[in-house]
């Protein structure tokens, strides 16, 4: 018998998205760009998930972001990489099928203007592994200027984590100023001096409010 009453559509769409994590956002993403309509459901308070929280970091080896710099990656040396870390905990086709495919996904992501910035001095988790990569296989999106949403809107994505956030969470921090400010008190005296001179920048950009 079912539980539940037979209630009547109001809303009907090509693709049903379930969170707003990087996977849900890119999903919705592409399939609203093909034209389809979408609609994105979210549980929590908070848009974003656990990727808004780890600020928006993803990890792909052989990316076109490192060829432009000059970096070429060895798929089969990411393959080695994850065989050694992964081992039996996961299929071993699924993760060669996410090394064949995220490159391509970054690519489409691109197209649409969602853009990364390669960070070179993010290694691999497991550097100590003889199997470890060149760097620049993590990647940060591109600064966005929270301005531009609405002081609801920006209420609404959730947080990232404390060591990455200033001003109670609401100026969020790249990886390489979060390593800036740190030199603040262990820099040599020109590095403290950047440091000063950051802090001050982010603190006028913070302010600088309609």
């Amino acid at each position: 018998m079912n539980q539940y009453p037979e209630e009547p559509w109001d809303e009907e769409v090509d693709l049903l998205v379930l969170g707003t994590g990087a996977a849900g956002l890119s999903a919705a993403l592409t399939a609203a760009a093909q034209g389809s309509a979408v609609l994105v459901l979210e549980k929590t308070e908070y848009l974003g998930g656990t990727t808004a929280y780890s600020a928006g970091t993803c990890w792909v080896p052989n990316n076109s972001f490192q060829r432009e710099d000059g970096i070429f990656d060895d798929h089969e040396r990411a393959v080695r990489y994850l065989d050694a870390v992964v081992g039996n905990k996961a299929p071993r086709e699924s993760r060669v099928a996410y090394l064949e495919a995220a490159p391509k996904m970054l690519d489409g992501l691109r197209a649409l203007g969602v853009e990364f910035r390669r960070s070179p001095q993010v290694v691999d988790y497991h550097s100590e592994l003889p199997e470890t990569g060149k760097t620049g296989r993590a990647l940060e999106p591109e600064p966005f200027d929270g301005r531009l949403l609405s002081r609801a809107d920006f209420r609404r994505v959730r947080p990232p984590v404390p060591e990455f956030a200033l001003m109670g969470g609401t100026l969020m921090l790249r990886r390489a100023e979060v390593a800036a400010l740190l030199k603040l008190y262990t820099g040599s005296l020109a590095e403290r001096g950047k440091a000063v001179a950051l802090a001050a920048k982010l603190g006028m950009r913070w302010g600088w409010t309609d």
